[in-house]
């Protein structure tokens, strides 16, 4: 028996003094180094963004802002990217506009965390990268900016199925459907 208390006292001193980084975990912007920090753009309310050319910086936005371009398109489509997630529900960047081109749906992308490696090698569509801004929202903890994005996108509290996907299909400025996969999709006419 006091081995295993020594074992686990040992573990936790040990645990610790290790720093342990997860992606999505938090927004990750405090661990970019100085260069890319500079590649992020914290809009100020008021600001427009809706035509912002896609010059390969972040535009860190808040959910009122975006809903403001919706509102000037028929049907939008905002993908909610995690750079890192690799499911079935996770699409690149270039697939998800040619899906879009494809059904006349406007694309904007908001990037959950900040993650320049994978953004970089991706960033061709037409508009700019966005990402949730977690000063906005007064926490640096992705799940909890991100609900609270998802929630103000939608203009209620989104369902626990709904808040999960990545695709939120919107008439105008209007949440019509969410989607966690674009297979997935049928009948938005």
């Amino acid at each position: 028996m006091k081995q295993a208390l020594a074992i686990i006292g040992c573990l936790l001193f040990l645990n610790s003094c290790i720093s342990i980084s997860i992606s999505g975990f938090n927004s990750g912007y405090k661990k970019l180094p100085a260069e890319q920090q500079a590649r992020v753009v914290f809009v100020k309310d008021g600001e427009p963004i809706c035509n912002i050319p896609n010059d390969k910086r972040i535009y860190a936005i808040h959910a009122s802002q975006l809903l403001q371009c919706l509102k000037d398109n028929d049907t939008s489509v905002v993908y909610r990217w995690a750079p890192e997630c690799h499911g079935k529900a996770c699409i690149s960047l270039p697939m998800a506009q040619h899906y879009c081109d494809v059904h006349h749906y406007k694309l904007y992308v908001v990037q959950e965390y900040y993650d320049f490696a994978r953004a970089d090698a991706q960033n061709t569509n037409p508009t700019p990268l966005f990402a949730t801004n977690h000063k906005y929202y007064k926490t640096d903890y992705c799940n909890k900016y991100e609900r609270l994005f998802a929630n103000e996108l939608a203009g209620h509290k989104l369902s626990k199925e709904d808040r999960f996907h990545r695709f939120l299909f919107f008439k105008g400025d209007k949440l019509v459907f969410t989607r966690e996969s674009l297979v997935t999709v049928s009948g938005l006419q």
